[in-house]
């Protein structure tokens, strides 16, 4: 072998090595740049120029100083880039790395190392990887997460996580739900902290099937307790989230407190309402049957108190026809309460003081509650006066203390109390048929066995009763209900089991001043009279026996069926007429149209009406005005010898 050919095997390596490093240079998706010492344009491959969109006849020139010119012009701020090459440059750094922006939007990273032959730096590498792409998703990202943040950060509704039963994120809505000064409050504190004792076992439940099983819990309703230990009602629902390879949850937390209290403020009109329609029901019952059931019991008290006035008393029979009268008149208070309930009871109503009103009924009220049970009357020394119907505060009375009787086992005691007050905007919220003002307080409180909060909802509803079959008619404390609210007044009741309960009713009170009480006939011989009377009335049972109890008190009848048969006996009889008694509502004409044809005929003729229907039917004919006598049927002989006597004496 020559000596010449001996360096063959050597350039062949050293090609093969230059062109393996040509073609790695090539293949590499990243921009490669080798400079020299002192930064001219060594060596660079395809990407790169494609990177950098170099010409190429600048390529081709190998013009270092017009290649820098060009790839400087590109960047957003080439004297920073300037800077950092000459910096490296003059200190030999090893490793350098920064990102570039372009002026046309593009990012790419940069990274530099020196070129090394034995110990001395012939020049760096450089090497640019286009991430324009994997910036914009990492700002996308950042921005979809601090939107993410912002999003819960302002969201109304209340986010947690929590991990291990431990709070580890609140937003500034939890805070504000639980009554935290900042979310940080929150964080490390066990979330049963947060949750009203009864419900921990349904939220430890929830806990388990999000953390422990994976599953989203649906929305529930829990009751959370307040850093300041008030309770509100929320809706919460939560997902299951992972932290740092752990299963946390993510619950979003609703205040639904104010929308409770309009549910239940809903659900209390619609009871109301609910109450009003059965009042209403009941009301056109009562008021339908009102007027011949009246007449028909009229006519069978009548007759039999004429019976009983021609049988001894001792007889048989005549215990048999007390048997009649009471049942009778155990049927007629029936309809009455029936119309109280639904307030069409008619009634006469004056300006009073209740503390007449109760004083006249105690003696009453303590024969019906007996001698084991103590009445109590403590009145309000200066009682504001009130537009009521007294015989239906008697009424009241005689319910209250009826039921109250029925509450006392054994010994006991009934207290009555009267008093003024002024309730305002937020004491009628509890009210809510009142309006702020003033009123007069009438309050029955018994020591009894009381009640709970299920039978109070009930009481005053028609034909409930917590008595046992046959001892009361469920209309007690529903007629109470009726009249109540007819003298627009509201009832309330306080109990508990076995702590008696408290009635309070609130009257509005009157501006006028204080009726006197008309004076009480005097009995016996008093009722009885001379004079002349035109009696009107379309019922043929009830003319008849109401003609035959007048002549029996000695006054001279003229019985007419008709209006138009009173007018033309009227316009015939020679002499005074002292008194129109007649019907309210009749053919032809109602009462009050006829006694205002007849009052031509006889200026001085007084008038009393008589009815069987229900308040609304005798007040929409104006015969229940202040000053208008009149007489509710069925009536008994004394009633109407005693009513149609008060209205001849009358002014």
């Amino acid at each position: 072998m020559s000596h010449d050919s001996a360096p063959e095997p050597a350039k062949d390596a050293l090609a093969r090595a230059l062109s393996l490093l040509e073609s790695t240079m090539e293949s590499t998706a990243d921009g490669i740049m080798v400079a020299d010492g002192i930064g001219g344009i060594v060596r660079s491959n395809a990407k790169f120029r494609e990177m950098w969109r170099i010409p190429d006849e600048i390529v081709a020139s190998r013009d270092d100083e017009a290649a820098l010119k060009f790839v400087l012009n590109q960047l957003k701020d080439p004297d920073a880039f300037i800077s950092t090459v000459r910096a490296l440059y003059s200190a030999h750094e090893d490793v350098s790395f920064d990102t570039l922006e372009f002026k046309d939007g593009r990012v790419v990273e940069r990274y530099s190392q020196p070129q090394r032959i034995g110990n001395d730096v012939v020049g760096r590498v450089w090497s640019f990887r286009d991430i324009t792409e994997r910036t914009r998703t990492e700002t996308a990202l950042r921005e979809s997460e601090e939107r993410y943040r912002s999003l819960v950060e302002l969201s109304p509704e209340a986010v947690i996580v929590h991990a291990d039963g431990k709070l580890v994120y609140a937003n500034n809505a939890a805070a504000r739900m639980v009554g935290a000064a900042d979310p940080q409050e929150m964080i490390g504190r066990s979330i049963g902290s947060f949750v009203r004792p009864d419900y921990w076992d349904r939220v430890k439940d929830r806990v388990r099937r999000v953390q422990e099983q994976g599953q989203a819990a649906p929305l529930t309703d829990l009751v959370l307790r307040r850093l300041d230990g008030q309770d509100i009602n929320v809706e919460t629902a939560a997902v299951p989230i992972t932290i740092a390879g752990k299963v946390a949850s993510l619950g979003v937390i609703r205040d639904v407190t104010e929308r409770r209290r309009a549910e239940d403020e809903k659900a209390r009109l619609e009871g109301q309402l609910l109450q009003a329609q059965k009042l209403e029901s009941v009301g056109r019952l009562a008021g339908g049957v009102a007027h011949d059931f009246n007449n028909m019991l009229g006519v069978i008290l009548g007759h039999t108190e004429f019976a009983l006035e021609q049988v001894a008393p001792t007889t048989p029979l005549y215990a048999d026809l007390l048997a009649i009268r009471n049942a009778a008149t155990r049927s007629a208070d029936l309809v009455r309460q029936l119309l109280a309930f639904a307030r069409r009871q008619t009634v006469v109503s004056r300006v009073t003081s209740l503390n007449d009103v109760v004083s006249s009924t105690l003696q009453m009220l303590e024969r019906m509650i007996g001698e084991e049970i103590e009445l109590r009357w403590r009145p309000e020394t200066a009682l504001w006066p009130v537009h009521v119907d007294p015989s239906q505060i008697a009424q009241i009375l005689a319910n209250l203390c009826v039921n109250a009787r029925d509450a006392i086992s054994g010994l006991g005691a009934i207290t009555i109390e009267t008093g003024n007050t002024t309730l305002s905007q937020t004491d009628c919220g509890h009210l809510p048929s009142l309006v702020p003002g003033d009123y007069v307080r009438l309050t029955v409180r018994d020591n009894g066995c009381g009640m709970d909060q299920e039978t109070q909802a009930k009481i005053f509803e028609p034909f409930f009763t917590t008595k046992g079959i046959g001892e009361g008619t469920g209309l007690g404390l529903a007629t109470v209900y009726g009249a109540v609210r007819q003298m627009n007044g509201a009832i309330q009741v306080a109990s508990t089991p076995g702590s008696g309960a408290t009635f309070t009713i609130y009257l509005p009170r009157h501006a006028g001043a204080v009726e006197q009480a008309p004076k009480e006939s005097l009995p016996g011989p008093s009722l009885r009279g001379r004079e002349t009377v035109l009696l009107v009335e379309d019922e043929a049972g009830i003319l008849k026996l109401t003609t035959t109890m007048l002549e029996r008190q000695g006054y001279n009848v003229l019985a007419a069926a008709r209006p138009g048969q009173a007018l033309k006996m009227a316009m015939e009889y020679v002499g005074q007429i002292h008194l129109l008694i007649t019907d309210v509502v009749m053919p032809e004409m109602n009462g009050r149209s006829l006694a205002r044809t007849l009052s031509s005929l006889y200026p001085d003729m007084k008038r009393l009406f008589m009815s069987g229907y229900a308040a609304d039917v005798v007040a929409n004919l104006g015969i229940l005005d202040e000053g208008v006598n009149f007489l509710q049927k069925p009536f008994t002989i004394e009633g109407l010898a005693s009513k149609v006597r008060e209205a001849i004496d009358g002014e």
